[in-house]
């Protein structure tokens, strides 16, 4: 395979929409460039979102059109260039790689953040050679971080224009009084006595604080995010200035600078801060939550707070600033699953002409229970699938569908499933929607699966919450046998890989049909 000058390689990230058309040329998948077009896939969208299986078979439903298609993008991603980290980007895992941008005249990190949509302090992380207040020069490369914007991450992200997480309770007289401290331990730092400190004193200054979470990478970004760019040591000045940015915040933190203030409130929350305790200013008016106990009539604690997530300042905020917690932004939580290991799933083209459905062979030992979980966006993502109330996604329909509302009475399953369809689950080439308009706890469950290591299968009973239209990407696993009340669906009339559910009998000589079960 020949990658020309035409396609620069050197940097797949600045493909254009036509560029993209043309790469598909080269490795013969042309009939896909009108549908590429259409959905406007760009460098940036062929390097993320396409490299996840799920979105390129989309776009590619053909099985081997999509293997190569997938072949020749990863011998595009070692052509990738290397990062200021040394590595290719194709070492790197998705959510790291970054991209780099050309400056243009009159740009500035504040304009560059606004038009992609990211934050100063997300561009100072991808860029740790800046300072918020570097001017950028024609033609210097920026580097850009990937954010998804698609299903797979639900990262939340601060505004540029968010206030400050911690209110402005630290006043210079204040930080003043912490002032001789640090200069003692920064005279204590400084070995050869000439009044700067060099790399390796910085990191005995820090450790000297009790500053434990830091390592030897992040002390080293402090020292030359605290040079601003300028070469030689550090004087006092330069440490106190820097530290008076953080506490009173004010300016945008780079990446150093977050790992810095989180190691201080850490060692402050441990009762090990080596200052005496310089981050209560910030924590002092809050004392009262992270003290608060409620007792039941017997004396017992009934109820506790735990330590500070965050400190919000009064103001206007938008919503999503708000729950910028670091352990709330999981990419997913893994649901409770049956795990079905040597399972046989033999569809009906296997099993011979006329067969209405296929076979799945469960294990004997296979209890038939599915345990039950309330659906959520976090765990959604485990199978790849979504509520379309949550995101931005866009899919693109490979045949015309229908939108109906369909009610499933109550003897849909004993009188139907049960003694004419026969329990199953099934596959298809098409996504589709569901959205249940009941109560919950009347809608029944959504069954859906996923194949792990090519012989175990996962399976989850969900419940899916009234008015929450699920999206159920092509492919995946999934059954609606156990839906009760009013659902209304998109769908489409093609062919389905259904296959009944099947395991041996007691005695092992016959196959016999199950449903599931639930707990």
């Amino acid at each position: 395979m020949s990658y020309n000058n035409t396609y620069r390689v050197e940097d797949p990230s600045e493909w254009s929409v036509e560029i993209v058309g043309s790469w598909l040329v080269e490795i013969d998948l042309q009939n896909y460039v009108k549908i590429f077009r259409e959905m406007k896939v760009d460098g940036p969208y062929l390097l993320t979102a396409l490299s996840e299986e799920e979105h390129s078979k989309v776009l590619i439903p053909d099985q081997e059109d999509r293997r190569r298609f997938t072949q020749s993008l990863k011998a595009l991603l070692r052509h990738m260039p290397v990062t200021p980290g040394g590595s290719t980007m194709s070492d790197l895992p998705l959510k790291s790689w970054k991209y780099a941008i050309t400056v243009k005249e009159g740009d500035t990190l504040e304009t560059i953040a606004k038009e992609k949509h990211l934050s100063v302090i997300e561009l100072l992380g991808a860029n740790p050679t800046l300072s918020s207040k570097q001017k950028l020069n024609q033609d210097q490369k920026i580097f850009l971080p990937y954010i998804q914007h698609l299903i797979e991450d639900q990262t939340v992200r601060v505004s540029p224009n968010s206030h400050p997480i911690v209110p402005e309770t630290f006043f210079d007289g204040q930080l003043t009084e912490y002032q001789q401290c640090l200069q003692d331990r920064f005279a204590a730092a400084d070995h050869d006595e000439n009044g700067y400190l060099n790399v390796q004193e910085l990191k005995l200054f820090l450790q000297d604080l009790d500053l434990r979470t830091l390592s030897g990478d992040q002390m080293e970004a402090i020292f030359h995010d605290m040079k601003n760019g300028w070469e030689g040591e550090l004087d006092f000045s330069e440490l106190f200035t820097y530290l008076r940015s953080i506490i009173i915040m004010e300016d945008n933190f780079s990446a150093a600078k977050i790992s810095l203030f989180k190691a201080m409130l850490t060692a402050d929350h441990l009762n090990e801060c080596a200052l005496g305790g310089i981050t209560q200013f910030i924590n002092q008016t809050w004392t009262k939550f992270s003290q608060f106990r409620r007792h039941g009539q017997h004396g017992a604690p009934v109820m506790i707070s735990g330590y500070n997530v965050a400190i919000v300042s009064e103001g206007q905020h938008s919503l999503v600033d708000l729950i910028c917690w670091s352990d709330q932004l999981t990419e997913s939580i893994e649901p409770k699953h049956a795990v079905i290991k040597g399972f046989k799933w033999r569809s009906k083209q296997e099993l011979g002409p006329n067969k209405k459905d296929g076979e799945v062979i469960f294990p004997a030992d296979f209890n038939g229970y599915l345990p039950i979980e309330i659906a959520s966006v976090q765990n959604l993502k485990y199978y790849g699938c979504a509520f379309a109330n949550e995101t931005q996604l866009k899919i693109y329909l490979i045949n015309s569908y229908e939108i109906v509302d369909f009610q499933y009475l109550p003897n849909y399953f004993d009188d139907f499933v049960l003694n004419v369809n026969q329990p199953g689950i099934e596959k298809h080439a098409f996504a589709h929607l569901d959205c249940p308009h009941g109560d919950h706890s009347e809608s029944g469950y959504f069954i859906i699966g996923k194949v792990v290591d090519q012989n175990e299968l996962h399976l989850t009973a969900f419940i899916i919450p009234s008015k929450h239209t699920l999206y159920v990407p092509s492919n995946t696993i999934h059954s609606n046998d156990y839906l009760r009340g009013k659902w209304r669906t998109m769908l489409t009339t093609a062919d389905v890989d259904r296959v009944i559910l099947k395991k041996p009998s007691v005695n092992r000589n016959t196959l016999e049909v199950f449903s599931f079960k639930f707990s």
